[in-house]
């Protein structure tokens, strides 16, 4: 584009000034163009243009943002590449790559994307005030539909297990305390017999034992109500709960990342990526990470897919990256963690000093008080709340299997063997008595 650059313009003392005094209204009077430095990010996407003096356009919410400050700044401009597509890290000689290199070194007047705000990028670059306000995620593949064979459990909480079996004892020991002993009985015979009398009660059959005393009755037929009406919602719920479908998401935060054996897709050079390879943890895994660039991040969709590899990114990538493949195949197969980390604000950069920063400061505040950037942010990108709360358990219409039974018949399996065990010990401890009595 024509016209002069940022710094040639600023040498007239009246453009200076009145940039200085009045960076709300400030309008540049003669043309004026700007080096614009983008790269693909969570609020922009590059792409390429014919019609563009640079070959390429920028697209998302940063668009709009760049337009509000091309009309009310009055200028024209460049778009720039970094060489390397990156965001910015600084390197061993102490030098800075990507956008916020090209900004720190003064090839370029903005930097149009989010930035990360940390000390040591804002050492060499000044940041606009806060745009959005971004958290790292963990992009997963849901597992398949699987059924707990110990899911006849759940219809009932642990403490309520707890608490029915503890009413059976009480019922028990109060019928045992009360109930007056035939004759001829041993007490542990009777005890016997009460308390599998109250236990049938749990499983709906006959007591087995009359009760003749009205304070027995009242005993046993509060506690006959309270098992009945316990187990009956006990059935329905366990009606519902073998047409459901537990969707694994097991990968909820780093360290649940650290104690798997999956892949980790990461973005080189951005804050996030050198937030994580500094953390202890990461150390162990670092032959397990695989940096990607921002045009790979679709096509390894289909690895974490099939589970062998999970992305690192803010949730806004996420989001996108989600929104993008329900519009494609209509099935929300990812999730995002539940756990977030680094928590930052983010906002485009200038360069150091640069007297433009005030009087982009008022743009963008103008732009986030009248809501305009969470309006692009949610709008600019289809479906983006599709699959936000998909749920992680499904319902099926579908004959049961041993499988989902398994656990049952393991119980069943389990009461059989500890019957066998105590009829054998009944009849060595008989045959035991028969001979001591012989003796």
């Amino acid at each position: 584009m024509g016209g002069r650059s940022l710094q040639e313009a600023l040498t007239d003392p009246a453009v200076f000034r009145e940039l200085q005094e009045h960076p709300e209204t400030f309008r540049f009077r003669d043309e004026v163009s700007l080096e614009i430095a983008v790269e693909d990010g969570p609020y922009s996407t590059v792409v390429e243009d014919t019609t563009s003096s640079s070959g390429i356009s920028v697209r998302g919410p940063m668009e709009h943002v760049l337009g509000i400050l091309t009309q009310s700044l009055n200028f024209t401009y460049t778009l720039v590449r970094p060489p390397d597509r990156g965001f910015g890290v600084e390197l061993p000689n102490g030098s800075w790559n990507g956008m916020i290199g090209l900004v720190a070194r003064n090839q370029a007047d903005i930097g149009l994307s989010c930035f990360m705000m940390n000390p040591g990028r804002a050492s060499v670059v000044d940041f606009v005030d806060t745009i959005s306000f971004m958290k790292a995620r963990i992009l997963a593949g849901k597992g398949s539909p699987e059924m707990n064979p110990m899911g006849f459990l759940y219809p009932l909480s642990p403490t309520l297990w707890a608490a029915l079996f503890a009413m059976l004892l009480a019922v028990w020991a109060a019928t045992l305390v009360l109930r007056s002993p035939a004759r001829g009985s041993r007490w542990y015979t009777r005890a016997g017999h009460l308390l599998y009398s109250h236990f049938s009660t749990l499983l709906q059959q006959d007591v087995g034992i009359s009760f003749v005393r009205a304070v027995d009755r009242l005993v046993v037929g509060s506690w006959m109500l309270v098992a009945m009406v316990i187990i009956w919602a006990y059935g329905c719920n366990l009606v519902s709960l073998l047409a459901a479908r537990n969707i694994p998401q097991s990968i909820q935060n780093l360290q649940d990342l650290v104690d798997s054996d999956i892949h980790i897709l990461l973005r080189p050079d951005t804050a996030l990526s050198a937030y994580l390879e500094h953390r202890a943890e990461f150390g162990a895994i670092e032959n397990r990470i695989v940096h990607i660039g921002f045009s790979d991040y679709l096509p390894t969709l289909e690895d974490i897919r099939r589970g062998t590899h999970v992305h690192i990114t803010v949730e806004m990538v996420c989001s996108k990256l989600m929104s993008q493949d329900f519009s494609k195949s209509g099935r929300c197969d990812f999730y995002q963690s539940r756990d977030a980390f680094m928590a930052n604000p983010m906002s485009m950069i200038v360069q150091r000093g640069s007297p433009l920063l005030q009087a982009i400061n008022h743009r963008i505040r103008r732009v986030l008080a009248a809501g305009l950037f969470d309006y692009w942010a949610t709008y600019t990108i289809p479906n983006v709340t599709r699959c936000s709360y998909a749920p992680s358990t499904i319902t099926v219409m579908e004959p049961l299997t041993i499988t989902a039974v398994s656990g049952m018949f393991t119980v069943w399996a389990s009461g059989l063997v500890l019957s066998l065990v105590s009829f054998c010990m009944e009849i060595l401890v008989a045959n035991a008595i028969s001979r001591l009595q012989a003796d």
